[in-house]
């Protein structure tokens, strides 16, 4: 636009000379049209320049857009909805409650490995707290659908033997509790309340009579409640906050508080590794491992 401009503003100048033929001469002809010559250089090389330019700045709104393009923006919102989903399942656990008929029944069992190894024991807790590698669950699960209305079921759990646990007892352990799971974005909670009676829990042998725990008293009743708090960093790495109190335990009738955070890394989709510390008013009985400071968690399902 700006060539033809100067063009049609040229050529008007040199027809105005051309009209009055007596003060121009050819030589001053020669020199404006050198002159216009020279100006219409220069203005083609700007518009060479404003081209390379304008290319340049076209290319790179095409890499922008092409990053940001609509199959782009698809696959990155389908994969955070993977991972929230993903997540909630953790938090939630939506099999919970669900009829075995949902899934049909295979000929492979589902297996849950947990192992633990604790160090670093709390203060006073003596006698109760050994640094420890241990098996603290085993999970074998077998269930399914026999036919539209028949479903089946078989777990089986395996925990360690605690001490003394040859002659432990319970009587009419009457409880009552609830729970509840809620996730916000990247916040997931739990928590857990639990209340009912004391058990009679035996310490010893029966060779003398009975030996029952030092906090045992006729309808004692014993009551607890936890708090679950994690956040997903990533979809595979999260980070949490755990209160748990227990009031009257039934060993020694203590009010037992504990506060943990950690840091879970899924490893896949059938395993976990966790690092866990803990700070603990006071030791509990029949659970030396958890009476330790940190604690290292490797979980495997299949």
């Amino acid at each position: 636009m700006k060539t033809s401009v100067f063009l049609l503003l040229s050529l008007f100048t040199i027809a105005g000379n051309a009209q009055q033929p007596e003060p121009a001469t050819i030589k001053e002809l020669e020199r404006k049209f050198d002159q216009a010559v020279r100006r219409l250089d220069q203005l083609n090389e700007a518009v060479q320049s404003l081209r390379a330019e304008i290319a340049k700045l076209k290319g790179a709104r095409a890499v922008n857009q092409d990053v940001q393009s609509p199959a782009t923006a698809t696959l990155h919102k389908a994969q955070a909805e993977i991972a929230r989903l993903e997540f909630a399942e953790r938090v939630i656990g939506p099999e919970m409650g669900a009829s075995e008929r949902e899934e049909a029944l295979q000929a492979k069992p589902e297996i849950f490995i947990q192992s633990r190894y604790a160090a670093l024991p709390i203060r006073d807790s003596n006698g109760e707290f050994e640094p420890n590698l241990s098996m603290t669950r085993i999970e074998t699960r077998w269930a399914g659908r026999l036919s539209e209305r028949i479903s089946a079921g078989l777990e089986i759990q395996f925990h360690p033997a605690l001490d003394g646990s040859a002659e432990e007892l319970v009587n009419d352990e009457n409880l009552i509790g609830m729970d509840f799971q809620y996730v916000i974005g990247r916040l997931g909670l739990r928590g857990e309340i639990v209340a009912g009676d004391t058990p009679s829990t035996l310490l010893g042998g029966l060779g003398n009579g009975p030996e029952f725990a030092d906090a045992f008293r006729p309808g004692a009743r014993s009551a607890g409640g936890a708090l679950f708090a994690t956040w997903r960093l990533t979809g595979r790495d999260h980070v949490y906050a755990r209160y748990d109190q227990f009031n009257r335990d039934p060993v020694k009738g203590y009010n037992v508080r504990a506060f943990n955070f950690g840091y879970l890394r899924y490893l896949g989709a059938m395993t976990r590794i966790g690092f866990d510390y803990q700070f603990k008013n006071r030791p509990s009985f029949n659970d030396d491992a958890l009476n330790g400071r940190f604690h290292i968690i490797w979980s495997v399902e299949f």
